[in-house]
């Protein structure tokens, strides 16, 4: 690289559009971050077929660059080697941990690893997949300048299944948007009763609906409280219906819930501080996170969390949750329960979240991961 020239770097920027995911949410705080907090890197946002029209880029030195579409193997093999190729790129940054081909891009690369879900839970994926992933990941991250891992979690996850040096790491924590906030009575209850016909006191989850959510672990848990707690208090489960949905209104159906659970659907970007604000509690009984975002969400919110002991959900929620094993549905109950029925630990929890959630910052991860930039190009100028 010419110490003269201005460096070039192009990130993956496919996620950006789905705020519903926590890879959306990373992609999208980092790209509004980078460009102005280094005018002299320009930066390339990498789009395959679908441009962004609600998005601006707020300096000159940051610009989309939009592909026709393509598969996103022929995307990742083709389109994306030829351009960093073709306009001299000095680093690319996968942020979506890893490519869906994991095919290295022919130029100098740093890749976000926020989990590795199918070799944790390799019988939920095939077979083919699984392998897949054994035979291409090693050399993708081994060939990596730099691995930025969203928690301490996933850095011991990855080591423990696949041999890479300690100094290729970097633990970079996500942040929370400026709009998680609470939401005043007032404003929320309209709110919710024009969006979801949503009256009364409740219990909120939402985060999706994958196996590992374990929403039904929820629903069973619900199902088990005290008679006067799930009349006093509805279960809302919010989201839209992804994955395994159908087996989460089964189990619903199955212990005669309709009437004490609702299903919101799609949420807007304000529903979700709405519902947030508005519930009782906030349970979060996932069996595995990389990160975890709604629980921190939840916390800035002044809602009291209940979450998972496993995972990175202890690293990230720390002292602000109450957690629990979630595949113990009475221990989940009777936390619930709990935090329902004792406003001491209820204020505890709210004060004690409103800490942890003061350590993360999207400000915070775009510096850090513009550190690792700086390094990295200053390693490859040498």
């Amino acid at each position: 690289m010419n110490v003269e020239e201005r460096p070039k770097i192009a990130i993956d920027a496919r996620e950006m559009l789905d705020w519903a995911t926590g890879i959306g949410k990373y992609v999208h705080n980092l790209l509004d971050r980078l460009p102005e907090l280094d005018p002299t890197i320009d930066y390339y946002f990498l789009r395959n077929g679908r441009p962004i029209d609600n998005f601006k880029t707020r300096t000159p030195n940051a610009q989309f660059v939009v592909s026709p579409e393509y598969a996103d193997d022929q995307w990742e093999q083709g389109f994306v080697p030829s351009f960093l190729q073709s306009h001299e790129i000095d680093l690319f940054h996968s942020p979506r941990s890893g490519f869906v081909a994991f095919w290295p891009p022919g130029r100098p690369y740093v890749v976000t690893l926020h989990d590795l879900i199918p070799l944790l839970f390799p019988e939920k994926y095939s077979s083919e997949w699984i392998q897949r992933i054994r035979d291409r990941v090693p050399d993708y991250l081994a060939r990596a300048e730099k691995i930025i891992t969203v928690s301490y979690s996933v850095k011991k996850d990855v080591q423990s299944l696949i041999p890479v040096e300690e100094d290729k790491f970097q633990v970079i924590h996500q942040g929370i948007e400026a709009h998680y906030g609470p939401v005043a009575e007032e404003v929320a209850r309209p709110r919710l009763r024009e969006r979801f016909k949503l009256e009364g006191n409740y219990i909120f989850y939402i985060g999706g609906f994958s196996f590992r959510k374990n929403v039904t672990g929820l629903v069973k848990a619900y199902s088990i409280l005290p008679e006067h707690l799930r009349q006093g208090y509805r279960l809302v489960i919010g989201g839209y219906r992804t994955d395994d949905f159908d087996e989460v209104v089964r189990c619903v159906e199955e212990l005669g819930l309709q009437e004490r659970v609702l299903f919101t659907g799609r949420c807007s970007e304000v529903d979700i501080p709405c519902l947030y604000s508005g519930a009782a509690l906030f349970v979060y009984p996932s069996l595995y996170e990389g990160f975890g975002l709604p629980p921190l969400e939840a916390m800035a919110c002044r809602t009291p969390v209940i979450t998972s002991d496993r995972g990175s959900l202890p690293e990230i929620a720390g002292k602000g949750a109450l957690m629990v094993n979630p595949c113990d549905h009475r221990q989940l109950s009777e936390a619930m329960a709990r935090v329902l029925t004792d406003e001491g630990l209820r204020r505890a929890l709210i004060e004690k979240g409103l800490a942890v959630v003061s350590q993360f910052s999207w400000d915070r991860n775009a510096r850090e991961t513009l550190e690792v930039y700086r390094a990295v190009l200053g390693k490859l100028r040498t």
